[in-house]
């Protein structure tokens, strides 16, 4: 199966597997259990897995994914395969992740909000201004998508075109 997406984590004394479970609870999926040397299974939803060896191949072809690597040193890596048999709202996550993972990669634009903006920030939509708290704390993209229930490129717009409306706002102000 081809590989949609690829994540990996670093760690040792079992920190890189319990950070690719956590990340893999926060989205939805479950994982399989353990076993010293085989990958574990990945399935969107709430399911008891079952050890690589105790799955038969049609178990495995079903799965959604695969965590593979050193469970005890690390690193990990968790796998989630492009087939039909994943759910659109566990494509929906990807999707999510992967773009969050361009955005790790993406140059930051600058912006920092001074008491000057108060108008400007006021003269905001509400969602607008929760969008633009949460984004000024450091939260990641992917993160705000997710808490404001909107899709990444919705979140980089309305960040954009506030930041936009406060630059705007300062312009004018300088001039006057």
């Amino acid at each position: 199966m081809e590989t949609l997406f690829r994540k990996e984590f670093v760690g040792a004394d079992f920190a890189a597997i319990r950070a690719a479970e956590d990340w893999l609870e926060d989205r939805g999926f479950s994982c399989g259990r353990g076993q010293r040397g085989a990958p574990r299974g990945i399935l969107f939803g709430e399911w008891d897995i079952q050890k690589w060896r105790n799955l038969n191949e049609r178990e495995r072809s079903e799965l959604h994914g695969q965590i593979v690597g050193d469970s005890r040193d690390g690193p990990v890596a968790v796998e989630i395969f492009d087939t039909p048999l994943l759910p659109e709202p566990a494509r929906t996550v990807v999707r999510y992740a992967i773009a969050a993972q361009a955005a790790i990669h993406a140059p930051k634009r600058k912006f920092a909000l001074t008491i000057g903006d108060a108008l400007a920030f006021d003269a905001l939509p509400d969602s607008w201004q929760a969008l633009l708290k949460s984004a000024g704390r450091g939260t990641p993209y992917e993160q705000l998508a997710l808490d404001f229930a909107i899709p990444i490129g919705t979140v980089r717009s309305r960040l954009n075109r506030a930041r936009n409306k406060i630059e705007a706002h300062r312009q004018t102000a300088e001039a006057a």
